[in-house]
């Protein structure tokens, strides 16, 4: 397959994936707030969008952490101190976390 194949293909796929997720906001929205009410509904949103913003920093620490991994392969030390620095920020966010869920 060209690349260029490859190139559309891709774009198609993301355009597909885009189309179907908004359809499927649009009929099961409603369909849940009215089984579960507006407050509960509001609150899964809450939740859904905390957990969004938690993925997001967990993503961009993995692309760091890795990218940096490789700059500085060769100095162990340096890529054990990104490491634990990032394990040390998702451990305090996960801890946020949970102490909110009890809240």
């Amino acid at each position: 397959m060209s690349q260029r194949k490859t190139l559309l293909t891709n774009i198609g796929a993301n355009w597909v994936h885009m189309v179907v997720r908004a359809a499927g906001g649009l009929v099961l929205v409603p369909i849940i707030i009215s089984r579960v009410g507006v407050e509960s509904y509001g609150v899964w949103m809450l939740i859904a969008q905390a957990l969004s913003y938690v993925t997001i920093l967990n993503n961009g620490l993995m692309l760091a952490v890795s990218r940096l991994t490789a700059f500085h392969r060769d100095d162990v030390s340096e890529v054990n101190r990104f490491a634990s620095a990032s394990f040390w920020l998702l451990g305090a966010v996960g801890i946020v976390v949970v102490a909110l869920s009890f809240v």
